[in-house]
């Protein structure tokens, strides 16, 4: 079964990674059994929980498609439960919005939904990025996104959030870390340095 196990035994482990960090769309579709398996598969590498890198996960909206399959893809009806599902199938250590404090360095986590009714405002948003910047001066702010700020990595102009730039443009020493776009890791346009610093995580898989 070890050659089933993919990264986390042939990369993650063997190297000794100490965080890992899956930016939305954990599955193309809300995917219990696929949550349920990756679970599994963590687990096997890692029978001792205290052994485990830590884990993060941004909830975006791929994991919201075809929570309830024939009726249509509602966000606004499905993302809370849907969300609810992921957290408790992936046994996941981080809710949608979240923040982590190790080696003295801030990581917050946001959801794709962050704006959205009943969800996190972009007021809130900010708060929390203020409130980080604030209690480590001079320090890196890691903020785990999904969508990532528009007009900075590759194709975050036509996928990117306006919202998110005009917040993270006041802060410089935030490091923005998203996914959501397609493309290659190998592109220098995936690392983008301005008022602040973002880092596009693109999926390989299309």
């Amino acid at each position: 079964a070890k050659e089933n196990n993919g990264p986390w035994d042939k990369e993650f482990k063997k190297k000794g990674v100490e965080m890992v960090v899956n930016c939305g769309d954990i599955a193309d579709r809300h995917y219990p059994d696929g949550y349920r398996c990756y679970r599994k598969t963590v687990n096997e590498v890692y029978p001792d929980p205290a052994s485990r890198p830590i884990e993060r996960f941004v909830y975006a909206f791929h994991d919201v498609c075809d929570y309830h399959p024939g009726s249509g893809w509602s966000v606004a009806r499905d993302a809370a439960p849907a969300f609810a599902d992921v957290h408790r199938l992936l046994e996941a250590p981080n809710t949608h919005t979240d923040s982590l404090e190790w080696r003295g360095l801030a990581f917050l986590n946001f959801p794709q939904s962050t704006g959205m009714k009943g969800f996190l405002s972009w007021d809130d948003y900010e708060a929390a990025v203020r409130r980080a910047c604030e209690t480590h001066p001079g320090k890196p702010v890691f903020v785990f996104d999904h969508l990532p700020p528009a007009g900075t990595t590759f194709h975050s102009r036509q996928w990117g959030s306006d919202a998110c730039r005009r917040v993270l443009n006041k802060y410089p020493q935030v490091v923005s870390i998203s996914g959501h776009v397609h493309g290659s890791l190998a592109s220098e346009r995936q690392i983008w340095q301005g008022e602040f610093t973002a880092i596009a995580t693109p999926s390989l898989s299309y």
